[in-house]
């Protein structure tokens, strides 16, 4: 089986990686503005080494990205979709790579954290972005947030363990949650549904 699906072209990709990473330059600038403010309390103090050690991973999975992404060599009329999978399990995202590939979906990156399925979202803008729920680094949430924010065309879905999640994760952007109990080749299969429907639902 063969996913038919309206992707853009070279011209119009290229305009997206340009300004999703710029949009995310500004947010990470914004982001490191705000935390040069001075802490005064010892937990103030613990939030702002978080949330800079987690800049730091971040901008560093970017550049690892942008490395990787100047070394690629594209083919101009693969028509493909393209898709990252972020998950904790090699094995998952072996399966899941596999199961798309059958489906016609080029898998464009995988990773095991959040902060690196953030920024081949940012650097890749692929049409699909598949996560689970317990990502490390950046939480899950967070790189839905981001997706909406850096890259309006790349449509999310979420594989959850706790159904009290859904209405947070679609609320934050997610297209579609799929519960854990879902397996890889259903999960695919409704994943390209959904990345199918959110490309037609979008303005020309």
């Amino acid at each position: 089986m063969t996913a038919v699906y309206p992707v853009r072209d070279a011209s119009a990709l290229a305009q997206d990686r340009q300004r999703g990473l710029a949009r995310w330059q500004e947010d990470v600038e914004a982001r490191l503005t705000h935390g040069g403010d001075v802490a005064h309390d010892r937990q103030s103090q613990q939030d702002a080494r978080r949330e800079r050690a987690v800049l730091d991973r971040t901008r560093s999975a970017v550049s690892e990205c942008l490395g990787r992404r100047m070394r690629a060599v594209e083919d101009a009329e693969d028509l493909h979709p393209r898709a990252v999978i972020a998950h904790r399990s090699g094995w998952v995202r072996a399966r899941l790579a596999e199961e798309f590939e059958g489906l016609g979906v080029r898998v464009v990156g995988e990773c095991e954290d959040g902060a690196e399925a953030l920024a081949l979202t940012v650097v890749e803008q692929p049409e699909l972005l598949l996560l689970e729920d317990k990502l490390p680094w950046v939480t899950t949430l967070d790189v839905v947030i981001g997706a909406r924010d850096f890259a309006p065309h790349t449509a999310v879905a979420v594989q959850i363990e706790d159904a009290g999640e859904a209405d947070a994760m679609l609320g934050a952007g997610a297209a579609a949650v799929f519960s854990r109990a879902v397996r890889p080749p259903q999960l695919c299969e409704c994943c390209v549904d959904v990345l199918v429907s959110e490309a037609l639902a979008r303005p020309a």
